[in-house]
């Protein structure tokens, strides 16, 4: 039996992903998590196989939870599944331990073929996932676009702000100040060279950074 966790914030999407694995024989879910740090006990304390793991939930993100997890639940599969694109969280993600990233738009018989995998010590990679690595492996040369120079926290702090979220808002959803959020816009529009909200947005949709 394949134990199972699942963290994101959005109920529907919980409720969705324990309906369907409810109908599996071989999985069963062992905790659920509704934010960062819900998240980071689950690992730790339930020590699920395979948790599958939203990319953005308030408090700590995937990419604040990868480093600790990787230390300290070594054992757990992480599978990200998310409505992110992959070109700029997936490669990162692998590389800090997650073995898997799927969209939320995928067929739920991937879905459960990517957890079956984990769980048998495999790593799960898209097609659309394997050809942003190739192409990110073929392609050091030059210079990169200028999203790519923002941290993992100012590019999640950026598309927020791409899609209209107020910093006020921001700062609550991940559980900071909105000086921090002002300090890493500020950060973000030198780094791209930007100067409007209008330009960050034009840019991240231009980019098809945000949907």
């Amino acid at each position: 039996m394949i134990r199972v966790g699942i963290a994101d914030d959005h109920p529907v999407v919980r409720s969705g992903l324990r309906a369907l694995l409810s109908t599996c024989e071989d999985m069963t879910v062992v905790g659920e998590a509704r934010d960062g740090r819900e998240t980071r006990a689950l690992a730790l304390d339930v020590r699920p196989q395979v948790l599958v793991m939203d990319l953005m939930m308030p408090g700590y993100s995937a990419l604040d939870l990868m480093a600790s997890l990787r230390e300290r639940a070594s054992g757990v599969a992480v599978l990200i599944y998310t409505g992110y694109p992959a070109e700029h969280y997936g490669p990162a993600l692998l590389r800090d331990g997650a073995r898997g990233y799927l969209g939320k738009d995928c067929d739920p018989v991937e879905l459960l073929a990517a957890i079956r995998a984990l769980h048998a010590g495999r790593r799960y990679i898209t097609s659309d996932m394997a050809g942003v690595l190739a192409q990110r492996s073929s392609s050091h040369t030059g210079e990169g676009a200028p999203h790519q120079t923002l941290t993992p926290r100012e590019f999640q702090i950026f598309l927020k702000l791409a899609q209209g979220d107020s910093p006020a808002h921001i700062a609550d959803t991940l559980c900071v100040s909105a000086k921090t959020i002002s300090t890493h816009k500020a950060r973000i529009m030198a780094k791209m060279d930007l100067h409007s909200n209008s330009e960050l947005t034009y840019y991240a949709t231009k980019r098809r950074l945000i949907r």
